[in-house]
C-alpha cells in the first residue's frame, strides 16, 4: 500500500495534463451524474490533481442506437463463428468501438491519456497511484483487473506488476500514443470482444501492467453490454473454436518465452 502522504515535491508536473475520458452513454444520464460526481469529490480531496488529470467525458458508441453500424468494416462474423464458436453481440461491437476511437484520439492528440468506463469508483489509492503512473515510461498500465491475479512480476516501479494472466474487463487503464498505436494495427478486424483482445498481448505487443493495489473498484451498476451472445458452439464451429484456443495458447506459450521483458 502507499503509506506517505503526497508532497509537491515528490512528484512532476509535466507540460501538459493528461486528459482523462470517461465513456458514458448520451441516454445515461444517472451514471454521467454519479461520476461528475465523483470526479468533484476526487479533486477536493486531492486538489493537486488538477495540475494533472483534465477530465472529459466522451460520447459512448450507442449500440441501441445502431451507431456501431459506422464501424461495419471492423466486423468479421464469418471469422468470430470460426474462433470463437459465435458472433460479437452488439453491445460488444459499440464497446470494441468506442475504445478504439478513444485510441485513435489518443494517437491523433499524442499525448498519453487515461480511459475510464463509467461504472467506477475511485479507490483510496487512485491519487498515489496516478502520479507513479504517469512519471514512469509504460505505454499501458491497467488501473484495475477484474480477475484474481495470482501469476504477476514486479517491475521498476514500486506499485505496478507485469503479468500473463487475462485480466478481463476495461474499467479503466493509462495509454501513451505509443500503445495505441500498436492496438490500433492489429485491430483491423474485430473477432474477440475488447477486453479480450486488449489482453492479448501476444498478438499487439503491448505488455499488460497492472497497479497494485488497484486504483479503481466497479460499482453496483449492472454493465450496459446486457447483450453478451450466449449461443454455445456446436458441431464444426466447437471444433474450430478449440482448435483456435489452443493454437492461441501454443502461440502465446512461445512468445514468452522468446519476448521476454524485463521491467
Amino acid at each position: 500500500n502507499y503509506k506517505k502522504p503526497i508532497a509537491k515535491q515528490n512528484y512532476i508536473i509535466r507540460a501538459y495534463m493528461v486528459k482523462v475520458f470517461i465513456i458514458n452513454l448520451k441516454r445515461s444520464k444517472d451514471r454521467y451524474n454519479t461520476m461528475h460526481s465523483r470526479i468533484a469529490t476526487l479533486l477536493d480531496t486531492y486538489p493537486f490533481l488538477r495540475e494533472v488529470l483534465e477530465f472529459e467525458f466522451f460520447e459512448a458508441i450507442d449500440a441501441k442506437a445502431k451507431e456501431h453500424k459506422r464501424f461495419e468494416k471492423h466486423y468479421n462474423h464469418r471469422l468470430c463463428i470460426l474462433l470463437r464458436g459465435k458472433v460479437l453481440s452488439e453491445g460488444e461491437l459499440a464497446c470494441f468501438a468506442s475504445h478504439y476511437t478513444l485510441w485513435q484520439k489518443c494517437v491523433q492528440e499524442d499525448k498519453p491519456c487515461i480511459i475510464l468506463e463509467d461504472d467506477v469508483c475511485f479507490s483510496e489509492h487512485f491519487a498515489h497511484g496516478v502520479l507513479e503512473i504517469v512519471q514512469s515510461n509504460y505505454e499501458y498500465v491497467r488501473l484495475m483487473a477484474l480477475r484474481t491475479l495470482k501469476s504477476y512480476k514486479p517491475t521498476s516501479m514500486p506499485h505496478i506488476i507485469s503479468t500473463t494472466q487475462i485480466c478481463s474487463g476495461t474499467q479503466g487503464y493509462y495509454l501513451t500514443p505509443s500503445g495505441a498505436r500498436k492496438f490500433l494495427a492489429y485491430a483491423g478486424k474485430w473477432v474477440f470482444p475488447v477486453d479480450d483482445y486488449m489482453d492479448m498481448f501476444y498478438i499487439h505487443k503491448v505488455w499488460i501492467l497492472v497497479s497494485m493495489p488497484y486504483l479503481l473498484a466497479e460499482d453496483q451498476t449492472s454493465t450496459d453490454i446486457s447483450d453478451r451472445a450466449e449461443i454455445k458452439a456446436k458441431g464444426l464451429t466447437k471444433i474450430t473454436r478449440e482448435i483456435s484456443r489452443f493454437g492461441l495458447q501454443i502461440y502465446k506459450f512461445l512468445f514468452c518465452l522468446t519476448h521476454f521483458k524485463k521491467f
